[in-house]
């Protein structure tokens, strides 16, 4: 099966293209597909587990299936147990929109794409599982509490610098070189780990302003809160017996 484009007035338009059925989920999958492509073939977990961190939709289980199957039924894609594989057409179609920059802009372009291609009936039932899918949820998570306890960490310890700033001046002018100040601002009176100590040494006099202090105790805020949200990403899937 060959992925047509759609047609209007005889000819495959571009500019105004006849509404699909595509998301941008399938969109993401056919370029991570490309990315993490080894010898021809992605790792299936990796490519869901980057379309979870990607997607702007948190994508359920059933709508990556769906979004798999139905690249697969267009002969964009081909899928097996342990992973999805681009076929000719899929890679001349990431051709198209490989001189995009901007992971924002790349997807919209993608998009785009992708809606120029009419989606055929998925015939196809390529399935994750259950199982793996609360695995893989459970993984993405925890790197996800990981990733934004450490950007908290770090916006946290700027707020206390810019408090104590006088302290951090004084410590650091008394140090003769950035190893000592580093080992001066990771012990007492200073509450400091080391990789907030590093950001505290690189902190411009810019950070002294009420506007990025005012920035700075917003963005704690909404670290703090997106972690208590993360377990609300937990979604109960289907049984079994699709496993």
């Amino acid at each position: 099966m060959t992925a047509q484009s759609v047609m209007v007035d005889g000819a495959a338009e571009h500019d105004s293209v006849v509404p699909a059925r595509w998301t941008s989920t399938a969109a993401i999958v056919l370029d991570m597909t490309k990315w993490l492509a080894d010898r021809g073939s992605a790792p299936a977990e990796e490519v869901l587990f980057h379309v979870l961190d990607l997607s702007p939709d948190r994508p359920k289980l059933e709508e990556l299936e769906d979004a798999v199957n139905g690249l697969v039924s267009t002969d964009l894609l081909s899928a097996s147990t342990g992973g999805f594989e681009l076929t000719s057409d899929g890679k001349e179609l990431l051709q198209r929109v490989r001189r995009v920059q901007g992971a924002s802009k790349r997807l919209a372009r993608l998009q785009g794409e992708l809606a120029t291609v009419r989606r055929a009936e998925t015939v196809t039932s390529w399935r994750f599982g259950g199982p793996a899918w609360s695995s893989l949820i459970r993984r993405h998570i925890a790197e996800t509490r990981h990733r934004i306890g450490a950007r908290k960490t770090i916006v946290d310890g700027l707020i206390i610098a810019i408090e104590r700033l006088d302290e951090i001046n004084a410590a650091v002018r008394s140090a003769p070189d950035r190893s000592a100040a580093l080992a001066l601002l990771t012990r007492a009176p200073f509450p400091f780990t080391e990789m907030q100590a590093h950001h505290v040494l690189d902190m411009t006099v810019s950070r002294q302003t009420a506007e990025s202090r005012t920035a700075l105790a917003d963005e704690s805020t909404r670290l703090a809160a997106e972690m208590e949200s993360l377990d609300d990403r937990v979604t109960p899937v289907r049984p079994l017996k699709h496993a």
